[in-house]
């Protein structure tokens, strides 16, 4: 006979990416768990009256709510919770701890978000931040939450580590990041990058998750770079195995999700010394400044050279269970039962 599951949740999100899907999939297996998603496609009325309608017909049966980012979504959950003595957990992991005014990137670039932000995670009853990082960019901002923040750590998903029938490495720069517009061509580094392969043309660059209008834009691009399309999850496990070296400029990162992937499968990265990377990265990599290409070129170079006394020191078996599901399954598990027992 199946086991009933004691405590019913609420899982309210924006996109659904690899990171949501996984957080899905840890909450389900414990709790019966109801999902929301909370459409970037759809006019704001029309996603604000499908919420309410959706947690004014499930918030009673309910003993939680769980909300991916801190942005203007997370308000309604949080009162609807506070209001019917329910509890309620808000992940902060990416646009909701940023601030970058010369992108207009970031809630705390813009002050009717901040105040939202700042509203949603004082009246949440615990606020999971997905790296140190993450933590203290909004404990700085606001450090009465600093007792009513927890990191825990995004995790990788099982089918991204693979020790057994490792293809033969190339001499290739990977590069792996969802490129649909020209703010996020310049957040995620890929104008820097353009320029580096230029400089290392008897090195072969890959990057995966350019919207195609997005490329023509960028015609021409160097010869010895390769542009593709945003593939699913699933088919980027042969680029991490087939390269040597990966390679995120990013102007910030609240977590870095794609590094892990890349280093579980013995990549060597060189990414930027901004957000959570040097975090994620420690001494295993190269973190340079995304600003200086020639630092940049430099440390590509090396990381070919030296790859095989690199990765000769790796465990990768530690560093994917650092960052496996079961580890964030046992910490959002406890933190949510032991909390919403009270």
């Amino acid at each position: 006979m199946k086991e009933k599951k004691k405590f019913r949740g609420l899982f309210i999100y924006t996109v659904d990416s690899s990171f949501v899907k996984n957080d899905f999939k840890i909450l389900h297996s414990s709790f019966s768990i109801t999902p929301f998603q909370f459409r970037p496609d759809r006019s704001k009325l029309r996603n604000v009256a499908s919420l309410f309608a959706f947690l004014g017909k499930h918030i009673w049966k309910s003993h939680f709510t769980y909300i991916w980012f801190a942005s203007t979504h997370a308000v309604l959950p949080v009162l609807f919770s506070r209001l019917t003595g329910k509890k309620s957990f808000i992940v902060l992991g990416g646009y909701d701890v940023a601030h970058l005014p010369e992108l207009q990137y970031g809630t705390f670039s813009n002050k009717f978000r901040t105040f939202t932000t700042r509203m949603a995670t004082s009246l949440a009853t615990h606020n999971i931040a997905v790296s140190q990082f993450a933590k203290n960019k909004i404990t700085q901002r606001f450090p009465f939450l600093k007792k009513n923040t927890t990191v825990i750590y995004n995790c990788i998903d099982p089918e991204m580590y693979e020790q057994s029938g490792q293809k033969q490495k190339e001499d290739i720069v990977l590069t792996v990041a969802l490129v649909d517009s020209e703010q996020r061509l310049r957040l995620k580094g890929i104008d820097s990058l353009l320029k580096v392969a230029s400089s290392l043309p008897h090195i072969q660059f890959i990057v995966v998750g350019v919207a195609p209008a997005i490329s023509r834009k960028l015609k021409p691009v160097p010869r010895n770079m390769q542009l593709i399309e945003p593939l699913p999850y699933s088919k980027l496990l042969d680029f991490y195995r087939r390269s040597k070296v990966y390679c995120l400029l990013s102007l910030t990162e609240s977590f870095g999700m794609s590094v892990i992937e890349a280093m579980v499968n013995l990549c060597v990265p060189v990414v930027s010394n901004a957000g959570a990377l040097p975090e994620l990265v420690g001494d295993k990599g190269f973190l340079v400044d995304p600003a200086d290409l020639d630092e940049i070129s430099r440390s590509i170079v090396q990381a070919f050279h030296r790859y095989d006394q690199i990765v000769s020191g790796w465990e990768t078996h530690r560093l994917f269970t650092a960052f496996s599901c079961d580890r964030r399954r046992k910490q959002l598990v406890h933190l949510i039962t032991t909390k919403t027992r009270r």
